[in-house]
């Protein structure tokens, strides 16, 4: 893990220099490009000195440091893409690189830090934490950075070493905006694009799986549902390859009629956690 997110803070770190390169040399360009070269960069940076830390604690102060800088990234990149400086295709894959690298780190910080919280919690002459002897049934899952569920249900239930997640499509948390889709005033598709929602509802259960202690490689088992299979099976089943290539879960894909909010896909997983 941490060998592969120091090559990809490196490359990302890399293309982020070849974007700069290609800014215009107006006083805009330049002060957008001084200041994005510099976080990016400092991602790289810090990631690197931060697998070697000396201790837990060092660590994790050096992934704040690697957070901080990929959020300041993530402003530039923003902006280049609103103000449309340059390509928009490259800047949706470098918005969607820093992302998940954000993604990782925040899921690391919060590896590391249970860790040391399950350690100091331990029971005297007991390898069980005190956390999880409570309940070692069940327990539900409430993450804070995916959409807010439409009903009685929470994100996700852990059972033992299995974590179930309630199905979950492409909204956004805090918004009844739904990345991809356009609405009329009554509120019915008037269009979508499926390969914008694909992206964002991998986002959230990636969201909700590192909120529940879990990660994406953990994933076992997946079943996707579509409102039009004819139409959008080729396009869902590209961006998938994307996110699966190291982690090839099962998968059944079905087709519904309609689904509670005006999406086009769901997913409903089951992954495992330590």
């Amino acid at each position: 893990m941490q060998n592969e997110l120091r090559e990809r803070t490196k490359t990302f770190a890399k293309e982020v220099v070849l974007l700069c390169r290609q800014l215009p040399e107006n006083r805009e360009g330049k002060v957008i490009g001084y200041q994005l070269l510099k976080s990016a960069t400092s991602i790289a940076a810090n990631y690197r000195e931060a697998s070697r830390a000396r201790s837990e604690a060092e660590f994790i102060a050096k992934l704040g440091i690697v957070e901080s800088e990929a959020d300041e990234t993530m402003l530039w990149l923003e902006m280049i893409d609103e103000m449309e400086i340059t390509r928009k295709e490259k800047m949706k894959e470098l918005i969607r690189e820093n992302d998940e690298i954000i993604a990782m780190i925040v899921s690391s910080i919060r590896t590391v830090k249970n860790k040391i919280k399950s350690a100091e919690l331990r029971i005297p002459n007991s390898t069980i934490p005190i956390s999880q002897s409570k309940n070692p049934k069940s327990k539900i899952v409430e993450s804070s950075r995916a959409p807010e569920p439409v009903g009685l249900y929470p994100h996700a239930r852990r059972v033992g070493n299995l974590l179930f997640l309630s199905g979950v499509g492409p909204r956004e948390r805090g918004t009844k905006k739904i990345p991809g889709v356009e609405l009329d005033g009554k509120g019915r598709i008037l269009s979508y694009d499926i390969e914008t929602q694909c992206h964002s509802v991998f986002k959230n259960v990636r969201a909700i799986l590192e909120d529940a202690g879990s990660d994406w490689n953990q994933i076992v088992d997946v079943t996707v549902f579509l409102t039009n299979m004819k139409k959008d099976f080729q396009t869902y089943n590209r961006v998938y390859a994307e996110y699966f290539k190291d982690n090839r879960p099962c998968r059944t894909t079905v087709e519904v009629n309609a689904l509670p909010t005006p999406i086009a896909i769901e997913l409903k997983v089951i992954a495992t956690i330590e």
